[in-house]
C-alpha cells in the first residue's frame, strides 16, 4: 500500500508476525517496513505511521545525508556553473527542481540518486543555457544578416564527442549542454564557431579567417574547453 506524509509518497510493506508491538523501519527509497501482529487491521497500521510522521521524515533526511556523504565525501560535491564554483546541496522533495542562491545550488529530488539528480539538473540547465545563448546570438545574428544568411535555430543536447554542431542545410545549430559548466567566453566561442559554418561549411583558411576576424582571441576560449 501507499501513504502520503508531508506531500511525500511512501510505499508500505507489511510483515505479519506474532509479536506484541508494531515496529517500523525507513529506507532511503521511501519504503516503510512495518512488522505487526496478524490481528492488527490496516487502519491501525496507517494511524501508527501517521503518529510517527515527524520521526519518519527526520530519519529519511538523516539517511539521505549519510548516503550523500558516502557518495561524495564529507565536504560535499562542487559544481561549476559558467566557470564559477557552486556548492551543491540535496533535499528530499516530491517535486523535482533546482534553486540557485549565490554560490549554493540546491537539488530538490524525490530520491538522492544519479538518475534523479541528472534529471533535475538537465531540467534546470537547458533553459538556463538557452537564455544565455539567446543573448549571445544577437551579435552573431547581425553578422549573418550582413552576409544575407538565414538565421539558425538553436538546440541544446547532451553531446558526447563535440561541443557543438551545425546542420548547414537545415540552418540548425546544436550546443552541448555541458557548456553550462564553462565561462561565458567559451560558450560564445562555440556558438560563433558554429555560426561561421553557415557561411563556410568546412574548416578551411577562410573559415578561421572569418572566425578570428570577429573573435580575435578565440584560441584562449578554445584552450579552456577540456
Amino acid at each position: 500500500m501507499k501513504i502520503n506524509l508531508d506531500d511525500l509518497e511512501f510505499n508500505v510493506e507489511i510483515e505479519r508476525k506474532r509479536i506484541k508491538n508494531m515496529y517500523l523501519r525507513v529506507r532511503l527509497d521511501r519504503t516503510l517496513f512495518i512488522t505487526a501482529h496478524p490481528s492488527v487491521p490496516q487502519h491501525q497500521i496507517e494511524a501508527f505511521i501517521q503518529s510517527r510522521k515527524e520521526w519518519i521524515i527526520k530519519t529519511l533526511k538523516k539517511e539521505a545525508a549519510r548516503e550523500l556523504q558516502n557518495r561524495k565525501g564529507i565536504n560535499g560535491p562542487i559544481l561549476y556553473l559558467l566557470g564559477e564554483k557552486k556548492y551543491v546541496k540535496y533535499e528530499i522533495s516530491k517535486k523535482s527542481h533546482v534553486l540557485l542562491d549565490d554560490d549554493i545550488i540546491t537539488f530538490y529530488v524525490p530520491e538522492i540518486n544519479d538518475r534523479e539528480i541528472m534529471k533535475a539538473f538537465q531540467n534546470f540547465a537547458k533553459p538556463y543555457l538557452m537564455k544565455i545563448l539567446e543573448i549571445q546570438r544577437v551579435r552573431w545574428d547581425r553578422i549573418m544578416e550582413m552576409y544575407r544568411v538565414e538565421l539558425p535555430s538553436i538546440k541544446i543536447k547532451m553531446l558526447t564527442s563535440k561541443w557543438g554542431s551545425c546542420l548547414v542545410e537545415r540552418s540548425e545549430i546544436t550546443m552541448n549542454l555541458s557548456l553550462i559548466h564553462y565561462p561565458l567566453e567559451c560558450i560564445d566561442y562555440v556558438l560563433w564557431h558554429e555560426y561561421v559554418h553557415l557561411i563556410v561549411p568546412n574548416h578551411s583558411k577562410r573559415f578561421y579567417d572569418l572566425l578570428s576576424h570577429h573573435m580575435p582571441e578565440y584560441k584562449k576560449a578554445k584552450d579552456r574547453l577540456i
